[in-house]
Parts: C-alpha cells; sequence; structure tokens
C-alpha cells in the first residue's frame, strides 16, 4: 500500500514539475495540461492558484475567474490566496480598460472591486498570518521557484500593501484623466454653441441689413414715383417694388436658412415671382 502512494506521489511530483517547467517557458496551455493531470492524483490547493494564474495569462480571463471562485472554498488559510489574485486579476483588467476611454467607468468599478477583495485578503492575513505562511511552506520550493509570483515573498503583508498602493495610485490616475475629458467635452460643447450662436446671429444680422436696405430703397423710390408718374401707374410700379422687395427678402431668408425652405414658403416664392412678372401686363390693361 506504501509503495503504491509512492508511486502515486512520485508521479505528482513528475507532473507538478513538468506543469511548472512548460509555465516558466509561458506555454501555458501545455502547462495546464500536465497541471489538470495532476489535479487528478491529487487537489491541491496550490494546483487551482497556479491554474487560475495561466488560464487568465492564457487569455481565458473567464475560465480564471471561476477557479478563483473555487479556489475561495478553501479554508481560511488559504482562501487568503484567492482573494488576493482575485484582486490582482481585476487590477489587472482595470489597467487594461483604463487605456480606452469609452472603458474608463467600467474600469473604476473593477479597481473598487479590487480593493475590496484585497480588504478581505488583507483582514484573512491579520487575522490567520501563521496559518497562512505555514500553507504556503507546503508547495515544494523548486517548483515554485520555476515560476515566481507573489507566494515566493518573503513577506506577504508588504506584497498586499503594494498591490494596494498601485491600485490606489491608479485608480486616482484614471479618475484625474476622466476629469479631463470631461472638462474637454464641456469646452467642446460650448464652444460648439457659440458658433452656433454666432452664426445665427450672423444670418439674423443679414436679414436685418436686407429689410432696411429694402424699406430704404422703397420709400426713396415710392417718393420718386409719385412725383413723376401718374396715380394708377404710381400704384402699379409701388405694388411692384413691394413685391420685389418682398421677393429679394425671401430669397435671402431661403438662401440663408436651408431649414426654412418648406414647400409652402417655396410656394409662395414662385406665387410673387410669377405675379412680379405678370406686373407689365397689368399696367398695359389699365392703361387701355
Amino acid at each position: 500500500m506504501n509503495e503504491g502512494k509512492n508511486k502515486n506521489e512520485s508521479n505528482l511530483e513528475a507532473l507538478e514539475k513538468k506543469a511548472f517547467e512548460l509555465a516558466s517557458e509561458q506555454k501555458w496551455l501545455f502547462a495546464l495540461d500536465k497541471l489538470e493531470e495532476a489535479i487528478k492524483l491529487d487537489k491541491r490547493w496550490y494546483h487551482f492558484f497556479y491554474k487560475a494564474i495561466w488560464l487568465y495569462n492564457s487569455g481565458k480571463q473567464p475560465e480564471a475567474a471561476q477557479v478563483v471562485i473555487y479556489g475561495l472554498n478553501f479554508e481560511k488559510a488559504k482562501e487568503f490566496y484567492f482573494h488576493y489574485l482575485s484582486a490582482d486579476f481585476f487590477y489587472r483588467a482595470a489597467w487594461a480598460q483604463a487605456k480606452k476611454i469609452e472603458e474608463i467607468d467600467q474600469s473604476i468599478k473593477n479597481m473598487d472591486l479590487a480593493i475590496k477583495e484585497l480588504n478581505t485578503a488583507d483582514y484573512l492575513l491579520l487575522k490567520n498570518k501563521k496559518d497562512i505562511e505555514d500553507s504556503r511552506q507546503n508547495i515544494p520550493k523548486e517548483i515554485k521557484d520555476l515560476h515566481p509570483t507573489f507566494l515566493n515573498s518573503e513577506d506577504l503583508t508588504y506584497e498586499v500593501r503594494g498591490l494596494r498602493s498601485k491600485i490606489e495610485m491608479m485608480r486616482q490616475a484614471v479618475l484625474t484623466f476622466k476629469a479631463i475629458i470631461q472638462a474637454e467635452n464641456r469646452v467642446n460643447m460650448s464652444i460648439k454653441e457659440n458658433r452656433s450662436r454666432i452664426e445665427s446671429e450672423r444670418k439674423s444680422t443679414i436679414e436685418l441689413l436686407g429689410i432696411f436696405t429694402a424699406i430704404f430703397a422703397f420709400i426713396f423710390s415710392g417718393v420718386q414715383i409719385f412725383t413723376r408718374v401718374p396715380l394708377p401707374e404710381a400704384l402699379i410700379l409701388q405694388g411692384g417694388m413691394a413685391l420685389i422687395i418682398i421677393v429679394f427678402f425671401l430669397g435671402i431668408h431661403l438662401v440663408i436658412e436651408p431649414e426654412a425652405r418648406t414647400k409652402l414658403l417655396i410656394g409662395i416664392f414662385i406665387i410673387l415671382l410669377l405675379v412680379l412678372f405678370g406686373l407689365p401686363f397689368y399696367a398695359k390693361f389699365l392703361g387701355r
């Protein structure tokens, strides 16, 4: 029986060593295959710890998160490692998202989740430090050194504080960056609104100048017409001048304000033009 147990232990050590050698070469998928074989022989907590890291490094973040959740079912001394690992994963995700403007809010959320996980890890380390220290001593040094992680650190408290410091610094930087973007958006919006207002005022000014010019021309020409032309013809000429002014004003309005180009307004403009061109015929008719 002891012989079978020793053989099983020997096979486990060989699989672990091979898995960690592959991981040291960043051959994550091959390393995971060997680790799965080792897990079938004996489910040790650190197998799942490294499995989560290797899955994350191979781009399988959702699967890595599931392994972390499984690892949280271990006793508190080992649960600490998975809370720390969860915080690290949230931090790494937040770091990637912080580089994209559209994902900044999600980055901040992930940093908040990282801090939450780190608070739990910190609490567990405070309450169970001796057991936590002892549990990592059970990992064979030769395989632990093949793929160093924070488990190789001499001081776990220092590692927790270091990760917390990195998260808080990045969070502050991202919040500052977000504030700058929001300020820039407000400035751009203000510039856009000012441009729109200036453009509207420019159009109104042109229209007003056109109206005043037309009114002065109408008054001046009216005086000249009524002093030199008989009344019937003067009325027709003055009506023609009024139509010219109206057509001129509508034309300016349609050119300057594209939104004003409705079917009704364009129709009125065409009718006024037809009436205007028909004035000579009206004058000839009245002169008979």
